[in-house]
């Protein structure tokens, strides 16, 4: 009873009802956690052309298939529903900023551009989607999945595989969201990307210790673009795999280019994503380009974050080892942040712990904060690991993270990430 009341019986996805309860029951967590939720429709173009021309058969396999598909982009938490006939319904929670919406609805325009093969068959399932979004539309659940249905009819009126925000705001955001996407495609082959450093510090001695590399990117069209703007969509389309290769290649290029300049050099951190430690080849990569730069591997320095290193334990665990018999380090980023088992930490070869921004902003009126980073330390310290310490703005800040014992400091307060130029500055010459 209660199945054939909440569920779709050609495929078995949530009906409209229970959509709509769902969005109920999350509207109170959103209003709670100050986050978004985002309700869509995707409409089928012309599916009773594809019943007429195929049969019925034939639709009913492509609405399950459509419905498979759009159920695989979603996270644990989001809803896909049967909405109509030829109409599906999606609720995105706990959105964090809206750019992520555009992000999904532009996956799913993609993947529903792969032909659905039904009978030796190919059948495309173009689509039309209206959106909207709480708080920003309203704050009932009943009149986000109307908005989404009116945003759907002005999407429509558009060509085919596009979508409308309910809300005008919503959708010049949404434009210069898929302007900043297609300027990313040229920005590498146009040599738009440059590296800047952001060095960080012993916390006792107050010397350079190392530096981080963080990209940044010189758009003829945008200006000056910081990673959190471009960094998300690099990840979703996966132009972050060969923006990583050349943030690598970069980084021992410019290494190599201090050595021959003759400065006293320290380690030089890169970062890597989630996405580039899915690729097959990223272990052939990176140990062909430490080998080919001729760079001294102990001044190489590989950041991964927490949350990455959980995604497949066993596969990066081997990863990393094989790094480390290169000679590379290895520092885990955004420490405490993820949900990390200290039975894994501890096989982990790693030689940094970096404590995240979040633990050490109000570490000088917060005693919760200041246990935290102590506890951090000490088990760090006990693992043959050190410390470093994100996010750095005060000498208040500094004197408590020393009373703690933590090892190295990173921030505002000694430098922002700076060019070539002024990193050269602070090196000094051998001899």
């Amino acid at each position: 009873m209660y199945y054939l009341a909440y569920y779709d019986g050609l495929t078995g996805l949530p009906n409209t009802a229970l959509l709509l309860d769902r969005i109920k029951q999350e509207v109170p967590r959103a209003e709670y956690r100050k986050r978004h939720i985002a309700v869509m429709a995707v409409d089928i173009d012309r599916f009773s052309f594809i019943n007429e021309t195929f049969g019925t058969t034939a639709g009913d396999a492509v609405l399950c298939e459509v419905g498979r598909r759009l159920s695989a982009i979603v996270r644990d938490g989001d809803t896909v529903a049967r909405h109509s006939r030829d109409k599906f319904g999606i609720m995105l929670a706990d959105v964090a900023q809206s750019q992520d919406i555009v992000l999904v609805v532009n996956k799913i325009i993609s993947t529903l551009q792969h032909p659905v093969r039904v009978s030796g068959t190919d059948i495309t399932a173009n689509v039309y989607i209206g959106i909207s979004v709480y708080p920003q539309d309203t704050v009932d659940a009943a009149e986000l999945v109307k908005n989404a249905d009116t945003a759907l009819v002005k999407s429509r009126i558009q060509e085919l595989n596009t979508y409308q925000f309910f809300t005008a705001d919503m959708n010049r955001m949404a434009s210069s969201f898929a302007t900043l996407q297609k300027s990313l495609f040229h920005a590498l082959a146009n040599g738009e990307f440059v590296q800047y450093y952001q060095p960080y510090f012993n916390v006792d001695t107050r010397k350079l210790a190392g530096m981080e590399a963080l990209i940044r990117w010189n758009s003829p069209e945008h200006g000056f673009v910081y990673p959190s703007k471009f960094i998300p969509v690099l990840e979703e389309t996966r132009m972050i795999i060969n923006v990583g290769k050349w943030c690598v290649k970069e980084t021992c290029r410019q290494i190599r280019d201090w050595q021959r300049k003759g400065f006293a050099l320290v380690p030089v951190s890169v970062n890597l994503s989630a996405v580039q430690f899915k690729q097959p080849d990223i272990g052939d990569f990176l140990e062909t380009t430490i080998r080919e730069s001729g760079i001294d591997p102990g001044l190489l320095t590989f950041e991964l974050t927490e949350s990455t290193l959980m995604q497949n334990p066993e596969q990066i665990r081997a990863l990393l080892i094989r790094l480390k018999e290169l000679g590379v380090s290895v520092s885990i980023d955004d420490f405490g942040t993820g949900y990390s088992s200290l039975s894994y930490l501890k096989k982990l070869p790693a030689d940094n712990i970096k404590i995240d921004i979040s633990f050490v902003r109000d570490i000088t009126t917060n005693a919760d904060d200041g246990a935290i980073v102590s506890s951090i330390v000490s088990m760090a310290h006990n693992l043959r690991m050190k410390t470093i310490a994100e996010g750095v703005e005060t000498e208040e800040q500094l004197k408590i993270l020393n009373i703690l014992r933590c090892d190295m400091a990173q921030g505002f307060y000694f430098s922002k990430a700076v060019p070539t130029e002024t990193v050269e500055a602070m090196l000094t010459k051998v001899g």
